[in-house]
């Protein structure tokens, strides 16, 4: 705009006029005019203004996590907060922001924290008058995470400690899942474990609701409406009468609005507060981390999420619709639809403990796999330990001593396991699992060198040995018969597979076409000689689960393996402790026969009068990658033939 001023130009018919910048123009055009007045400061006084007065400071959050970096916003309030004075106001316990006046009763500011766990006083200080107020900083541990279980007792259970079991008792306190978090887990936003009982409608069809566009709700799984604390409030706002029959008009809503009651919650701290969530709440639990809520539900008997079909709060862009879940994304429904409804809630931290009455543990034995090792094993052995109750958290007190000890692992309820390797020193350790006053043992004897077995010794029935480099000599008493030579060893020697001095009088089939066997891919025994299966003691028992009907006419649906299940009678060893647990070698186990140390065990054959191992083809146990071939070791490798070969 311009203004005239009163100030003659050097021409008769202008005057000076101001605008953005000094200009001149005729005195008969109409322009603003201002007027100014001279003043003496004597005749004047400042204005005095109230003097403010603070009543209470509130933060957004009594609880962040040490990871939490952003700034927390701080709220004051009291009467005369309009005047200059507020600035004196002094703030105590971080790193703050510049204030910022809302109105006569209240300001803001903001605050940074430095991360440290444990109670930071925050407190503002106006005058005589001090106002304070805390905020926890929680260790990551401490903090909440997707899963977590929390109960009316005001205890929680961390997702990762669920496996530990929980009680009936405390199933029938449990709330709410945790579904995702706030302030890096300083704040929880919990489903409740039960949804609605039947499907109902956003808002049905002639209500307001269904005709209202409520443009302050919109949003996606990643945009907009990200938190669903306030929708209802918002369409009170704009649906005040409405509102007032809400099991009528907005059924969804209603649900949540009632979902302490219809919980049983009405007794406890957490009746109130729950919600319909936004779509970007519900789409935590039926897409980002279904799996592991669902868990956590399951083991308080919760609802089951599944594929079907949930409302959010959220509003859609067009009038009619709100948006909705199916589990793989968000989609926008007809608000006057029947869908599944779940109820969500804020929880804060430091509102719960941790539970900790778990059940003690006891333990009733602890077993090694071998009760031996040669002085040179170096690698560690496996332990199992035997109880119940190990899925307490308590099991975490059980002591271990007498070796070195890899970490527990939990397998069931009744079941730990472990392993244990030792220095070496010959003679028998006692390995020992103490929990509180109870204590079980097992002993690992350490074997010397020259006591254990090497590849190329002979066994004998009696329970004699001749060692590899003695087979040249014999036995002095010729009495006894040789029943195998030794052909790789474990544990250093303490255990040694041993191959019988008779090989089957006849070539014979692995399984004769037609069978079961021929037919079967038996994936569990894959295998060649150098990974995959590699022990064969085992594989007859897993033919055996795949094929229990066939199994019941070995020696014609399985000729080769017969002859290993019935090697101790035919090699007349029935009379001896050594009749049972002869099998069919793998490819790996066949290997060392009849490549790898095959000069040494035949020069132990030909001592007894053994079989010549040759340049012979020999059915191994492992099953080749093509469900009718097995595999056959020879001379110096291996192949995958029919298993109806001979």
């Amino acid at each position: 705009d311009s203004y005239w001023n009163s100030s003659q130009t050097s021409y008769a018919y202008n005057a000076c006029c101001t605008n953005n910048s000094y200009g001149n123009t005729s005195k008969s055009v109409s322009q603003n005019v201002l007027v100014v007045k001279s003043f003496n400061c004597d005749d004047f006084q400042d204005y005095v203004y109230e003097e403010p007065v603070i009543e209470k400071i509130t933060a957004e959050t009594n609880a962040i996590c040490e990871t939490y970096t952003n700034q927390i916003s701080l709220t004051i309030q009291g009467i005369n907060l309009d005047t200059p004075d507020v600035q004196n106001i002094v703030f105590e316990g971080g790193t703050f922001d510049t204030l910022e006046y809302v109105n006569e009763t209240t300001v803001k500011i903001k605050v940074s924290l430095d991360g440290i766990p444990g109670t930071k006083v925050i407190s503002a200080t106006y005058g005589t008058t001090t106002l304070s107020t805390s905020i926890e900083i929680l260790t990551y541990g401490e903090s909440f995470s997707v899963g977590d279980i929390l109960f009316s007792d005001g205890t929680k259970i961390k997702a990762e400690d669920i496996r530990y079991g929980i009680t009936e008792e405390q199933k029938a306190k449990a709330i709410a899942v945790i579904t995702s978090t706030k302030y890096d887990g300083g704040v929880g936003i919990g489903v409740g474990i039960q949804r609605s009982s039947s499907t109902l409608a956003w808002a049905p069809s002639g209500t307001t609701g269904y005709n209202t566009n409520f443009e302050g709700i919109y949003g996606t799984t990643t945009s907009g409406d990200m938190d669903g604390s306030d929708n209802w409030e918002y369409i009170c706002s704009q649906d005040p009468s409405g509102i007032l029959n809400a099991s009528t008009n907005y059924p969804a809503f209603n649900f949540a609005n009632n979902y302490g009651t219809t919980a049983g919650l009405t007794e406890t701290d957490y009746s109130e507060g729950w919600y319909v969530p936004s779509a970007a709440e519900l789409y935590n639990i039926t897409y980002t981390y279904k799996s592991k809520i669902q868990s956590s539900l399951d083991a308080v008997s919760g609802f089951t999420i599944g594929s079907t079909y949930y409302w959010s709060s959220s509003q859609a862009s067009s009038y009619y619709y709100a948006l909705g879940n199916d589990g793989d994304g968000v989609w926008s429904y007809n608000k006057l639809r029947s869908l599944y409804v779940l109820a969500v809630k804020d929880f804060s931290y430091n509102k719960f403990t941790q539970y900790t009455d778990y059940i003690e543990p006891t333990i009733a034995s602890i077993s090694t796999e071998v009760s031996s090792i040669g002085e040179g094993y170096k690698d560690s052995i496996a332990v199992t330990i035997t109880g119940e109750n190990f899925n307490s958290p308590l099991r975490n007190d059980i002591m271990l001593s007498g070796g070195t000890f890899g970490k527990i692992v939990y397998v069931d309820a009744t079941t730990l396991k472990t392993t244990v390797s030792f220095d070496g020193t010959v003679g028998e350790n006692t390995v020992t699992a103490t929990y509180g006053n109870s204590s079980v043992s097992t002993t690992v004897n350490i074997v010397a060198t020259d006591s254990c077995f090497a590849i190329g010794d002979i066994i004998y029935a009696d329970g004699k040995r001749i060692k590899s480099e003695n087979v040249q000599y014999g036995r002095q008493d010729g009495q006894s018969q040789a029943i195998a030579v030794i052909t790789s060893t474990k544990y250093d020697g303490v255990v040694g597979i041993g191959v019988g001095i008779k090989r089957s009088s006849s070539t014979l089939a692995w399984a004769p076409s037609g069978t079961t066997g021929y037919n079967t891919n038996f994936e569990g025994i894959y295998g060649t000689t150098t990974s995959g299966d590699m022990d064969g003691s085992d594989n007859w028992e897993y033919i055996c689960s795949q094929d229990p009907s066939g199994i019941l006419n070995a020696s014609t649906n399985y000729p080769a393996f017969n002859f290993a299940n019935n090697y101790g009678t035919t090699a007349g060893l029935t009379e001896t402790d050594y009749s049972e647990g002869w099998y069919v070698p793998s490819a790996a186990e066949l290997y060392n026969i009849t490549y790898t140390y095959k000069s040494k065990i035949q020069s132990s054959l030909d001592a007894v009068s053994g079989f010549t191992i040759g340049s012979t083809d020999y059915w191994s146990s492992s099953q080749s990658s093509y469900t009718s071939d097995a595999l056959v070791v020879y001379n110096s490798g291996y192949f995958s033939t029919s298993k109806s070969n001979n």
